[in-house]
């Protein structure tokens, strides 16, 4: 993520601080984005990609949530700042 923040020329990311220890924050803030890339890894691995701009993938993401895997979302806001937020157990965090 940081390599592709810096070829794109993207502002530093901002991580919202409700992330780290509330689910349910993590949860309403990217169900309120109209677009952005949610993904999703087990044990250490990226297994899933969602295009919260589409609504079959938006459909998955209560599963996802609770199948308590590591979730990472980012989305690119107006003026190109990259907003990310991730559960505590992303890895390389």
């Amino acid at each position: 993520m940081r390599r592709a923040t810096h070829l794109l020329s993207l502002r530093g990311a901002s991580y919202p601080d409700a992330a780290a220890s509330d689910p349910a924050a993590f949860r309403a803030a990217v169900s309120r984005w109209p677009a952005g890339t949610l993904l999703v890894a087990r044990r250490g691995v990226i297994c899933a990609q969602l295009n919260l701009a589409c609504d079959l993938d938006r459909l998955s993401l209560d599963e996802v949530q609770a199948s308590g895997a590591a979730l990472y979302a980012h989305r690119l806001r107006p003026g190109g700042q990259l907003e990310a937020w991730r559960t505590p157990d992303w890895p390389g965090r």
